[in-house]
């Protein structure tokens, strides 16, 4: 945990609370070093497989794989969401080089879950299932991520599904091979699901700094880069 050191002034007693890092190897929970961490810690994990599901719950924390995200893995084993941030955790939250396999959610998101804007840089999120969302579901800024080969088996987004009313960032991300094969509401957007109250910062469709969207299916449409139900205009991108 973090480290304390008392600082006395007169009569006067103040606490300093600093960061430290929590090392999890091969065969430990990374899950328990999140329990045990607190705000500005970093978690630093060691290459090898996971099986286990992991919820931030709500901390400011980085999670970082020493090794890389082909070597490091987080694996569901479709026991549930992989990866839960769903109280709260802003851009003070950052995940870095790993990846989320074998999620698998009931009727929401199967992947990674959030409710807040943390951080997703250098992972791969792949071979996940879930009903709205397979990969990701939620608000995170994504950055040179990986999505693919996720499956959404009810509704829209196989890669990607964005909470109505957000402000995302998708940034150098490729999200490929992703599935939206279920029947509510047409089961659209293979890659990306939206709503037209939506703004997507840099989701272009290749380029050096745009995302690289293909090869996504949808049931019934939107197989491209991204898509909204057809009734309602496209969501708002920007660069």
């Amino acid at each position: 945990m973090g480290k304390i050191i008392l600082l006395a002034f007169g009569a006067c007693t103040a606490s300093l609370t600093l960061a430290s890092d929590i090392h999890v190897g091969s065969g430990s929970s990374i899950q328990a070093a999140i329990d045990v961490a607190v705000g500005g810690d970093r978690v630093l994990i060691a290459a090898g497989t996971y099986v286990e599901r992991l919820d931030l719950r709500g901390k400011a924390i980085e999670l970082i794989c020493t090794d890389g995200p082909t070597a490091t893995i987080i694996d569901a084993n479709y026991a549930g969401v992989a990866l839960r941030m769903i109280s709260g955790e802003g851009a003070g939250t950052v995940l870095r080089s790993l990846t989320t396999t074998g999620g698998s959610g009931g009727f929401g998101p199967g992947g990674v879950v959030t409710n807040g804007t943390p951080l997703l840089e250098d992972c791969i999120i792949r071979n996940n299932v879930g009903r709205l969302g397979g990969g990701v579901h939620g608000d995170a800024t994504l950055v040179r991520c990986r999505i693919e080969n996720n499956t959404s088996s009810l509704s829209h987004g196989g890669g990607i599904a964005v909470h109505s009313s957000a402000a995302v960032t998708i940034d150098r991300c490729v999200i490929a091979d992703n599935l939206a094969s279920g029947s509510l509401g047409g089961a659209q957007a293979g890659g990306v699901w939206a709503t037209s109250a939506t703004t997507i910062t840099r989701l272009v469709a290749g380029g050096a700094k745009g995302s690289t969207v293909s090869w996504n299916r949808g049931a019934r449409a939107g197989t491209g880069r991204c898509s909204s139900r057809s009734t309602v205009p496209q969501p708002k991108l920007r660069e």
